[in-house]
């Protein structure tokens, strides 16, 4: 159901068992009963048209994708205990909230929102990549002018305790390879031509044969 020009859905109330929803790069801005939907462990909604969404309940959630959207509020995503890799860039996030919780997050994609300050990250003692680009948080926490080590220790120094590993592999052209391509397409590594036709990086993908767009 993705790379349609869908701006409504049915209900998904009766899917309870759903495990997997790809609904990426539509025209969407809700889908209707998703909090239902408690079974899910993959949700894919990059590139549509929401503001607003409350994750809380979907506690199984191990893969989200929510770039290239309008977000301004994203409730609930520190309730998502089992959660490891979040795309949530390309939006208007200004807050997310304590991350302190979320041990199991590998990836963080946070570049090109509003963010002013960022809770919990020296709680991530799994976090292997994460960008916080183009925000409004200190630029020590902006990795494009620093090599991976200085941005390591800068995070660890924001954080203050937890030592976050960001590979040496991962440097900004890297990034910059797969931007919206990469964002959230699990089974597939197809190229879907992302809206600014730019890559990220695709060593960020999980060691799964799934990936989200």
């Amino acid at each position: 159901m993705s790379d349609n020009h869908f701006e409504t859905t049915e209900s998904v109330a009766n899917l309870t068992n759903l495990i997997e929803l790809y609904l990426h790069n539509n025209d969407l801005t809700k889908v209707q009963d998703i909090e239902l939907c408690t079974q899910i462990e993959v949700l894919a909604l990059g590139r549509n048209c929401f503001e607003e969404i409350n994750v809380s309940k979907l506690k199984k959630l191990t893969h989200l994708g929510l770039n290239s959207n309008r977000l301004t509020k994203l409730v609930g995503l520190e309730n998502l205990n089992l959660l490891e890799e979040a795309k949530l860039h390309k939006n208007r996030l200004t807050s997310i909230g304590d991350l302190n919780r979320l041990s199991r997050l590998e990836t963080l994609e946070l570049r090109q929102n509003q963010l002013e300050r960022i809770d919990g990250l020296g709680k991530l003692a799994n976090l292997s990549k994460l960008n916080l680009d183009a925000n409004l948080l200190p630029k020590v926490l902006q990795k494009q002018s620093q090599s991976s080590q200085e941005f390591a220790a800068n995070v660890v120094a924001y954080a203050s305790k937890n030592a976050i590993l960001i590979d040496d592999e991962e440097e900004v052209e890297d990034e910059e390879e797969d931007e919206d391509s990469e964002e959230y397409e699990y089974e597939t590594e197809e190229d879907d031509g992302g809206d600014d036709g730019e890559d990220e990086d695709s060593s960020a993908t999980p060691t799964t044969s799934t990936e989200i767009e």
